[in-house]
């Protein structure tokens, strides 16, 4: 979406990084050594070369390196990584190798899990928010439901922040990019009292867009964003105890994405569009005509808590907590015109969506360091989720109003309530989500390079869900009306159909069954 200088971003993120170390006493990472890297892959902490699944590690320093702000660009990073970017983030998405779940509906779980601080986020859309202060991100391929649960059939990104420091550290970072990005974040981090220290941060960005809008003679920049975000951590460790609590909010207002007319939609539409002689001009179009300007709005909410437990001499008891609320609103451009006209409706949609999200884990792992090794879980976590979704259509088939001289194409009269109809639905959805599980992994290794796993999960989930969503009619008078996207059934379908007639549809379910995996090291 955006083109970004780099080396400007350096050159200003190094002159006010020598201010902060100057301020605060810094010191630099010294590389002359290599250390391990160690992943929490498959919960426990291990050595990466120690992991018996397909695993790509990547840490903070090299996502900042690398410009990656987002999981929507890690692809940069790990290839077998996609996004697929939706009109909002509530139907974007992340694919590995190949596979993901892409879906409007706030009942579709994702295929390719995001875990953030031992956390199972509900919705895809959850993940997209900035990355910032992270230790590290692993990427898993592969099914992963015996340790993470049934929305990680297809993989699972694992993003791991960064805790306290025992000593008083601070960063300041300033980015400016070409096009009017700038991005700000700030850090400071040390002890509180013995065994207690603490990391908050805040950051900042904002960018004007690359498209811009000429509706009603303006020109004014859309397809960029404005993001903020605060985080907050204790982290507490004495030895046979580690507790860490995080609280986190973050709020995006992004103007995208404003989809432009790559190909000519006929002389008429063309012209409505200001297209210069009528032709676009395919990936380098950089301008809109449009009465409404598509945005999509983000709120998260999260309170984790995260405690381990040295029991049993050699066995280490984890409970995580964690809460999440997002909010998303979609506001959407459906037509990309800047009126309705004969032949072609204006089209405007406006989506909310929320998710309130609860789970607790707790886990038994022993000795890794032996030959025998194993863990054993349960999990709960309940999610309830709320849509509301609103289109609305304006549209004739013949218009009292002049053809314009200069398209060509005949407007619709929005005061002639009689040629001109303005059909409108709304559909109200509610689905709760419970799941519980029960689960354990156990490896045996033979010698240091040949080993077993064999791993099991019971899974058990029960949905209750509402769904209401009448025929549309005309907003002018409220008798039946159709249009664009706009049914003429209720949502419980109509008798004659073999449905109950009525603008509600309810129902209920639940499926239990057993997962596993056995692999040979």
């Amino acid at each position: 979406m955006r083109k970004s200088t780099f080396n400007k971003s350096k050159l200003v993120r190094a002159a006010l990084l020598g201010s902060s170390v100057m301020a605060l006493g810094i010191s630099a990472p010294a590389f002359a050594q290599v250390e391990e890297i160690v992943v929490t892959a498959q919960k426990v902490e291990e050595n990466l070369q120690d992991v018996p699944i397909a695993i790509t590690a990547v840490s903070g320093d090299t996502l900042t390196a690398a410009g990656t702000t987002s999981l929507e660009n890690l692809s940069q990073l790990v290839p077998s990584v996609t996004f697929r970017k939706g009109t909002t983030n509530a139907n974007s998405a992340i694919v590995l190798r190949g596979v993901g779940t892409i879906s409007f509906s706030i009942a579709a779980e994702p295929s390719v899990s995001t875990v953030v601080d031992g956390v199972v986020l509900s919705r895809s859309g959850q993940a997209f928010a900035d990355l910032v202060e992270i230790e590290r991100l692993e990427v898993l391929r592969g099914p992963q439901g015996t340790l993470f649960g049934k929305n990680a059939s297809a993989g699972l990104v694992n993003v791991v922040s960064k805790g306290g420091t025992d000593t008083l550290q601070g960063e300041v970072t300033a980015e400016g990019f070409e096009g009017g990005e700038y991005r700000g974040r700030a850090t400071i981090s040390g002890p509180v009292a013995e065994n207690l220290t603490f990391r908050a941060n805040a950051f900042y960005g904002t960018y004007d867009g690359n498209i811009t809008n000429i509706f009603g003679g303006n020109k004014n920049k859309i397809n960029g964003y404005e993001h903020i975000g605060f985080r907050g951590l204790l982290d507490f460790d004495n030895g046979p105890t580690r507790v860490k609590i995080i609280a986190d909010y973050y709020e995006a207002d992004d103007d995208c994405c404003g989809e432009v007319t790559g190909v000519s939609r006929g002389s008429a539409l063309d012209a409505e569009l200001n297209l210069p002689q009528g032709v676009a001009r395919g990936e380098d179009q950089r301008f809109v005509n449009h009465n409404l300007v598509t945005e999509s709005l983000d709120r998260q909410v999260g309170v984790t808590v995260n405690a381990d437990f040295d029991v049993f001499s050699d066995h280490t008891l984890s409970a995580i907590y964690g809460y999440r609320n997002w909010n998303n609103t979609e506001i959407r451009e459906g037509d990309f015109l800047p009126r309705a006209v004969v032949g072609t409706p204006q089209l405007h949609d406006r989506g909310l969506v929320e998710t309130n999200q609860s789970s607790l884990e707790v886990r038994l792992a022993s000795d890794q360091s032996k030959a025998f090794k194993y863990q054993v879980g349960t999990f709960y976590w309940k999610s309830e989720n709320a849509q509301d979704f609103t289109r609305d259509v304006i549209t004739c088939a013949t218009s009292t109003s002049p053809v314009d001289a200069r398209t060509g194409a005949r407007p619709c009269n929005l005061t002639d309530t009689v040629n001109t109809l303005f059909p409108t639905a709304t559909s109200n959805s509610l689905v709760d989500i419970e799941n519980y599980a029960v689960f354990g992994q156990a490896t045996y290794d033979f010698t240091d390079r040949i080993g077993v796993t064999v791993g099991m999960r019971w899974t058990h989930d029960s949905i209750d869900y509402t769904h209401n969503r009448a025929p549309g009619v005309n907003r002018t008078n409220g008798v039946a009306a159709t249009g664009a996207g706009i049914s003429g059934s209720p949502a419980g379908g109509t008798v004659a159909s073999g449905g109950n007639g009525t603008a509600l549809s309810s129902g209920s379910s639940s499926n239990s069954n057993f997962s596993g995996k056995a692999c040979l090291l």
